[in-house]
């Protein structure tokens, strides 16, 4: 099944998104907030061997996490899934992430 996912339904999908150097700086527990779902990218670890650009949040419903997979896939881009283990509740944005390279052109 093939979906047209544009840049901008990539977009509304997302929660939120930040740089993965200043995620990595704000965060006292670094890489260890997100446990690794999957990967579809070069490299072994989270924190070193590929220079991730961003990180977005997804919520808690793996559908938008798929979609956004698809997107990434169709444009050529190496992604990694991961799940917040910052567990704030008051934040219904955390669960899902996607680590990638992709950054939209604003």
């Amino acid at each position: 099944m093939r979906f047209d996912i544009t840049p901008e339904d990539f977009e509304l999908l997302r929660e939120n998104d930040m740089s993965w150097t200043e995620i990595l700086r704000l965060s006292a527990d670094g890489p260890d907030r997100f446990e690794l779902i999957m990967k579809w990218a070069t490299g072994d670890r989270l924190d070193e061997g590929y220079p991730w650009k961003r990180i977005y949040w997804f919520g808690r419903e793996y559908a938008t996490v798929l979609l956004a997979q698809m997107f990434l896939k169709n444009v050529g881009q190496e992604y990694a899934v991961l799940w917040d283990l910052a567990h704030d509740f008051d934040k219904p944005e955390w669960g899902y992430v996607i680590l990638t390279d992709y950054e939209r052109e604003r």
